[in-house]
């Protein structure tokens, strides 16, 4: 897969289908077997984070978890490297912009430079009235972030759904809107 993305222990219960409680039986549990829970990477503001391909290949061999389609679902419960939408408003209103540019222009953003991607949300939003000061904060994280907005909504099955999980990760958060 070589995503870049990275995932909470909170993020693996939601990807697997279980509670967290479970994740950290699993972690304690395989520690000394032949199949060890992937190791945490640098952590995000004090959180453990762990490399989506290696929780996504240890699930789909140890066979653990509720949830079959894992490498498919796993952007929908992930984040790029070193982001966290906890400790970053503006990357919440990024995510959000850059999914509705999608519906507005109906182009894939994964792959556009910076530049294009302030190209296409010039055309969709000529006044600045929607979305283009949101991506104009994202600066050199903008090409990341349209990378992860096109693999968000495919694991979501759309811009709409993908945006209600950011919703969602957001109120879990404790988040104010």
């Amino acid at each position: 897969m070589q995503t870049g993305l990275q995932l909470s222990l909170s993020d693996v219960a939601r990807l697997a289908h279980v509670q967290r409680p479970v994740v950290s039986t699993w972690r304690t549990r395989a520690a000394a077997s032949d199949l060890p829970f992937p190791a945490p990477l640098r952590g995000v503001v004090g959180e453990e984070r762990f490399d989506v391909d290696a929780v996504v290949d240890w699930l789909e061999t140890s066979g653990r978890g509720n949830n079959r389609d894992v490498r498919a679902d796993a952007p929908a419960c992930s984040l790029p490297a070193g982001l966290s939408l906890r400790d970053d408003p503006l990357l919440f209103a990024g995510l959000t912009a850059l999914l509705c540019l999608k519906v507005i222009s109906g182009v894939e953003l994964g792959g556009a430079s910076p530049s294009e991607v302030h190209a296409i949300a010039a055309e969709a939003d000529p006044y600045d009235r929607l979305l283009r000061r949101e991506l104009d904060q994202r600066g050199s994280r903008l090409a990341t972030l349209a990378a992860y907005a096109d693999q968000l909504a495919d694991a979501a099955f759309g811009s709409a759904p993908a945006l209600e999980g950011l919703l969602d990760q957001r109120f879990r958060h404790g988040r104010a809107l």
